[in-house]
């Protein structure tokens, strides 16, 4: 929201190796600040109140000395993450949904240049309305995710959402406004899933897993970031714009898709006490089975 401007007045003023100078040094002033702002525990936050602290660290060690007296957790090996079919799911979702996430993101100064014939100043400032939809829609599903605890729909809405206004800005591509209106809404559904689909792994592994879970989902996920930008860059050379925004459609409705075959388990509201109980018998019988198909437990 800040960048897109601040790179188009830049490049309009200066040249590229000064928009790579500055917005260097803007990060490292953005590092110093989190370096002495940023805590790694509750115990150590200065900004929380007393109460807060409390309460957090309290509920925390609660959580954490059920779960140990229920079943202490073990390491697992790798390999326990990928025979989860769920996890492998959520791989395959983040991927696509990656790929559409960055596809979008490093295309829309093309996209909207080529749409408005403007120059990067003002293709700049009309990069900022997108993301501000983008912080009202986390903020909105997110808050919606929570209130219906149907985690698996808000994942697939803003997804279709998403592929929906890509897929509309290029039917309208006509009349700029009503294309850079559906633009504004793809911004607005860009991260929205983001918030409900973090919540999936611990309701669908047990807590030996947990873990592993959560990067082997980022890590393999995270290449669509790659592939989405790559992939349009090619179709647009060879097939024009409009072929790579409508591959990027197909990928998100490829991780809506998947998506719903997630378990109805994704859904469910654990309060703090239940949610270490649930996860202390979830693990439990996933121990016993394994014991009767002779792979022993806490093998990494």
């Amino acid at each position: 929201m800040i960048t897109a401007p601040l790179s188009g007045v830049i490049l309009d003023v200066l040249d590229w190796r000064w928009l790579f100078i500055i917005e260097g040094m803007l990060s490292v002033v953005v590092m110093v600040f989190w370096w002495f702002t940023i805590s790694d525990r509750p115990e150590e936050a200065k900004w929380l109140s007393e109460r807060e602290r409390h309460y957090l660290v309290t509920e925390l060690n609660r959580e954490r000395e059920a779960l140990r007296a229920l079943a202490p957790v073990q390491n697992a090996p790798l390999k326990e993450v990928f025979r989860n079919g769920s996890i492998r799911k959520l791989i395959v979702i983040n991927f696509f949904y990656q790929t559409g996430i960055y596809g979008y993101t490093l295309w829309l100064p093309t996209i909207l240049k080529n749409l408005t014939g403007g120059d990067m100043s003002s293709v700049g400032m009309l990069a900022i309305i997108p993301y501000v939809g983008t912080m009202l829609g986390i903020l909105a599903m997110s808050m919606l995710s929570d209130k219906t605890g149907k985690r698996r729909l808000f994942i697939a809405l803003p997804l279709c959402g998403f592929a929906a206004c890509l897929a509309a800005s290029v039917s309208v591509s006509h009349n700029i406004m009503a294309s850079y209106g559906f633009l504004v809404g793809a911004g607005f559904f860009l991260q929205a899933a983001t918030s409900a689909f973090w919540t999936i792994p611990s309701k669908v592994t047990t807590p030996e897993v947990a873990g592993s879970a959560r990067g082997v989902i980022n890590g393999l996920g995270n290449p669509g970031g790659f592939c989405g930008p790559y992939l349009v860059g090619v179709l647009v050379n060879f097939y024009g714009q409009s072929t790579a925004i409508y591959a990027l459609v197909a990928s998100l409705l490829i991780a809506a898709l998947v998506t719903t075959l997630l378990p109805k388990e994704c859904d469910m509201a654990l309060i703090p006490g239940a949610k270490a109980k649930a996860m202390a018998d979830e693990y439990a019988r996933a121990k016993a089975a394994r014991r009767l198909q002779g792979i022993k437990p806490g093998i990494v």
